[in-house]
């Protein structure tokens, strides 16, 4: 049997610079200006076939069909998947209005558009990206090795269309085929229209946190495809770590712990002096600073992770020198950020407390 992919909902790669000129970008260039095309090809597995539907016409439909299993259309700025008896449609717009809103002054460059990619050369999938390439294979093969007139990488062997399209893959028994390409040429309405939802489950509540938490991701990486200087870096760490630990929150509850726990020592100790309450003081400051450190360093890594993840979305990965340079830099302003935000709060609520002990 042939495995069927669910098509991607994002691409989070597409737009990242090429580094240098070759056959391969003057080829994106070229189809990047395709007003429309029309595709129809074939998957086998040399016991089944599967065939894939993909058509583009400018400036945002788009729709790939994967045999009778899988349909993704892009039209409106919306969404549209149908999978095995499902069917979801997820507006883009609000989405997209909301991450602007919450990181303004941090752009992504271009506008995220339809890109259709083929992984290993096989499955087929059909997202939302920054268009660094339409046919965003033409980024993946930049990885393979072209010998003659084929490109290799591990099983996969593919040969390339003079057009930008994939003429014929073969991957592990598993091969992809051409049957026809209409290029700038007419595209009916029709090739478009949603398929009738009559009896399909609308799974659109379910999938509406995920695709937003996709679309998020990728916001990130496209920002950090445009720029990685320190006050982009600054200013997406400062806004993300603001929403993830809510420091506002962290301080009113520390400070409502502290208060709480020098009236009860208080009812149990009526007549201490000033300077065991001080001391009382010290030492809860002690402990709230040392679960903050606790807290700083599982952040730190996490947000190593993070950024990780951001880099090895790229088509095109940044030069390991500049991969480590932006990592030493995020996590400066991580530091930063944390003691702006979180110690000197908390450091805040005991100079508080402290001067009305004094009072």
């Amino acid at each position: 049997m042939i495995r069927h992919f669910w098509p991607l909902l994002l691409v989070g790669c597409a737009g990242a610079a090429t580094r240098e000129e070759g056959p391969l970008d003057r080829l994106i260039t070229k189809s990047n200006a395709y007003a429309s095309f029309h595709l129809r090809a074939e998957i086998s597995d040399g016991k089944q076939s599967v065939p894939i539907e993909m058509a583009w016409r400018a400036p945002d439909r788009a729709i790939l069909k994967y045999g009778a299993v899988a349909t993704t259309i892009l039209s409106g700025g919306t969404v549209h998947h149908f999978l095995r008896g499902t069917y979801t449609s997820l507006p883009t717009a609000p989405v997209l209005a909301e991450l602007r809103e919450r990181y303004p002054g941090l752009s992504i460059g271009p506008a995220p558009e339809a890109v259709f990619t083929l992984g290993d050369g096989v499955r087929a999938q059909l997202g939302l990206g920054r268009l660094g390439a339409r046919l965003g294979w033409l980024e993946d093969l930049k990885t393979y090795k072209l010998e003659g007139n084929v490109y290799k990488h591990g099983q996969t062997v593919i040969e390339l269309r003079e057009d930008g399209f994939i003429g014929r893959t073969e991957m592990a028994g598993t091969r992809f085929i051409v049957k026809d390409i209409a290029i700038n040429q007419p595209v009916a309405d029709s090739v478009f229209a949603l398929p009738p939802t009559a009896g399909l489950q609308d799974v659109g509540a379910r999938s509406q946190k995920d695709f937003a938490r996709g679309l998020d991701e990728s916001y990130h990486r496209w920002i950090l495809e445009t720029s990685t200087d320190d006050d982009t870096l600054e200013t997406l760490i400062k806004i993300d770590l603001a929403r993830k630990v809510e420091p506002e929150k962290m301080a009113a509850l520390l400070s409502e712990s502290v208060q709480k726990g020098l009236r009860a020592f208080h009812l149990l100790h009526p007549d201490a002096r000033p300077q065991v309450m001080r001391d009382k003081l010290a030492i809860d400051h002690g402990r709230a600073m040392g679960n903050l450190e606790i807290l700083e360093e599982e952040l730190h890594k996490e947000y190593e992770k993070t950024l990780e993840s951001y880099f090895r979305g790229m088509a095109v990965a940044p030069p390991q020198k500049e991969t480590l340079d932006v990592a030493r830099r995020w996590q400066a302003a991580l530091k930063r950020q944390v003691d702006a935000q979180i110690r000197k709060r908390f450091e805040a609520v005991f100079e508080a407390a402290l001067a009305a002990q004094k009072e």
